[in-house]
Order: structure tokens, then C-alpha cells, then sequence
């Protein structure tokens, strides 16, 4: 009966993009939102309407220097969906391993560690940044270089996936040249 839900909302939502029911509101926004992610491409495979709430915004990955072979993650996450949603894993060819991490304080040092499923609030958000949760690369299977694209799937606790596209982008001042693994 879900599903059946599911199917006839899909539906229902895509054939009203086609008439006028008192609404430009989401087609406006749906257009400035292809305008915006023109340069920063994501693509979706959700396999059910709870993940097409998820919009990824300005990601990017860092470049390797010589000699590197771990790199980091940054975007932001927005929920603009009426439920919670929980990320729960991240995947991509490109690393050995991949993972989300989070600084913590611990005897006054900071430490990066794995983090644990990450719960983004209905009509919130969530980033990853530097010196923040960030997503690490740890043994890349190729130098990153600037403007490489490197794609990464987002798992969601409701079985959806969103596959977005980074593009690196060389380090920023105040960022670490050297992204170790603990």
C-alpha cells in the first residue's frame, strides 16, 4: 500500500509540472535550482520519493598534492522534505575507502574520527566542511587534480541513494596540506 502511495504521488507531482494549478512557485525554483547546478552536476537514483527532498549544494573535493593519497569532502545537505532522513553510508570508486568524519575536541586537541549515521531535521541541513564533518578519501586510486570530477553515492536510511558530482578544487588557505588518516 505504501508503494502504491509512493507511485501515485510521483505521479500526480510530475504531470502537475505541466499545468497551471495556481503554483509557478515550484517550477520557478526548479529552474533557478538547474541554473544554479549547472557547473556542480548532481545526479539522482532514489529508489523512493523521500530522497528527491535531498539537494546537495557546492560540492566539492580537495586536490592530492604529490605524494598524498587521502583527500576530503565538502558540501552541504538540505532536507526539504517533511520527515528526518539519516545518512547512513558514502561510496565511491575513487578512494579505497570512504567514509564520513567528524573533528572532535579531546584533552584539548582536535581529532578527526568516523562519525556515525548523520540525521538531517525535516526543513534543515546539513555540512560538511572544513575542520567539521567532511568526507574522507582515504588511498584515492588516482592523483585528484583540479577540476577532476569525482562522484560519490549518499545512502539514506530509507534504502534511496543520490549520487552527486564533486569537483576539486585546490586547497584554500587555513586548510591542513596534509589530510592523514589517525
Amino acid at each position: 500500500m505504501k508503494h502504491l502511495f509512493l507511485i501515485t504521488a510521483l505521479l500526480v507531482s510530475s504531470t502537475s509540472f505541466g499545468h497551471q494549478h495556481g503554483s509557478h512557485d515550484s517550477h520557478k525554483e526548479k529552474s533557478s535550482h538547474e541554473k544554479h547546478t549547472k557547473d556542480n552536476t548532481h545526479k539522482t537514483h532514489s529508489a523512493h520519493n523521500k530522497g528527491d527532498a535531498i539537494s546537495i549544494h557546492h560540492p566539492i573535493i580537495k586536490t592530492t598534492p604529490p605524494g598524498i593519497t587521502n583527500s576530503a569532502a565538502y558540501f552541504t545537505i538540505v532536507n526539504n522534505g517533511e520527515k528526518d532522513i539519516t545518512l547512513v553510508n558514502v561510496a565511491s570508486d575513487s578512494a579505497k575507502l570512504v567514509e564520513m568524519h567528524e573533528h572532535i575536541k579531546h584533552n584539548g586537541t582536535f581529532r578527526m574520527q568516523k562519525m556515525e549515521p548523520l540525521t538531517i531535521p525535516a526543513k534543515g541541513k546539513a555540512n560538511f566542511e572544513p575542520g567539521g564533518n567532511h568526507i574522507m578519501f582515504i588511498g584515492v586510486t588516482k592523483p585528484i587534480e583540479n577540476g577532476d570530477k569525482i562522484d560519490i553515492t549518499l545512502s539514506f536510511d530509507d534504502g534511496s541513494q543520490k549520487t552527486i558530482t564533486t569537483v576539486a578544487k585546490k586547497q584554500h588557505t587555513g586548510v591542513k596540506k596534509a589530510h592523514k588518516h589517525h
